[in-house]
């Protein structure tokens, strides 16, 4: 049942803005970021050949933001945009970037992501991650919690993924 409504509730990932680069508007405030509580999209239905794998998330106390880890593989004839995303285990998912300039690594937000046809896009730690915040409870380690992806064209994505102790350098 858990599956099925976290399925339903891709709706969820309401975010549909497009930009001219992969990386967006730079940091700043999280205040407007991940789906609101309550809001809706109808979608098409789950994205063909294209799929998420190696799902992993730090298990970070309550109070404190953690982050999410994954590949997503396009196996598709055609791009993919990943333009928002959503958890029923957490209160908002963003994704963000991180680059380094002058030996400082920043963090901005990601406000879509594109993976062309054939290709595999890497979600890990010290580049591309979605942060997750305000968990609905505390996790434990071997816990599966769920994120529900919207791609541009309204098709949809699920991915379960692990969560790892804090110190996880990858899945």
């Amino acid at each position: 049942m858990h599956r099925l409504a976290s399925f339903i509730l891709a709706a969820l990932c309401a975010s549909t803005v497009f930009a001219q680069t992969t990386v967006g508007h730079g940091a700043g405030s999280h205040a407007g970021h991940g789906a609101p509580a309550g809001s809706t999209l109808v979608t098409k239905g789950p994205a063909k050949n294209v799929t998420v794998r190696q799902c992993w998330v730090r298990n970070m106390p309550a109070t404190l933001v953690s982050a999410a880890y994954f590949e997503i593989v396009n196996q598709s004839a055609h791009a993919i945009e990943i333009t928002g995303l959503s958890s029923l285990d957490y209160g908002s998912a963003m994704m963000h970037a991180t680059h380094f300039e002058g030996g400082m690594a920043h963090m901005t937000d990601a406000p879509w992501v594109r993976v062309q046809a054939g290709h595999v896009f890497k979600f890990q730690p010290g580049g591309h991650h979605v942060m997750l915040d305000q968990s609905t409870a505390p996790r434990t380690e071997g816990e599966q919690i769920t994120l529900l992806f919207t791609l541009a064209d309204g098709h949809s994505l699920q991915a379960d993924c692990t969560i790892k102790p804090a110190s996880a350098v990858g899945p």
